[in-house]
């Protein structure tokens, strides 16, 4: 996936969520959406590069417990980060898709950082 422009949407930007797939994401723009930029769930990787991640309610780059990913020069944030704030309040559970996610979620960012 190669020079796209995702913005405005209401479920993640981007979700891999099948189990062994392992996509190439370059010089992508994720932006404005209603939940995350991009989220890696379900036993999925993938390598981001250069992608521009930004102003996404649930956070820029997301990755489910125990995925790895390799992360290359992407810029995630500022976002809304709003699950990061309600983990810090307490609030256990939470739903970024479809999917109900129990205090799973690693949550990467620099705000405004390189990643």
């Amino acid at each position: 996936m190669f020079r796209n422009e995702i913005f405005r949407n209401t479920q993640a930007g981007i979700l891999i969520s099948q189990a062994n797939s392992n996509p190439h994401l370059r010089r992508n723009r994720v932006y404005d959406g209603q939940s995350a930029g991009i989220e890696i769930t379900n036993s999925a990787s993938a390598t981001l590069e250069e992608n521009r991640v930004f102003n996404n309610r649930f956070g820029g780059i997301n990755l489910a417990t125990g995925i790895k990913a390799k992360l290359i020069n992407n810029q995630d944030g500022p976002n809304q980060d709003q699950i990061e704030i309600a983990i810090r309040n307490g609030e256990c559970l939470y739903q970024t898709t479809s999917y109900k996610v129990y205090n799973s979620l690693l949550l990467i960012g620099l705000k405004g950082g390189r990643i």
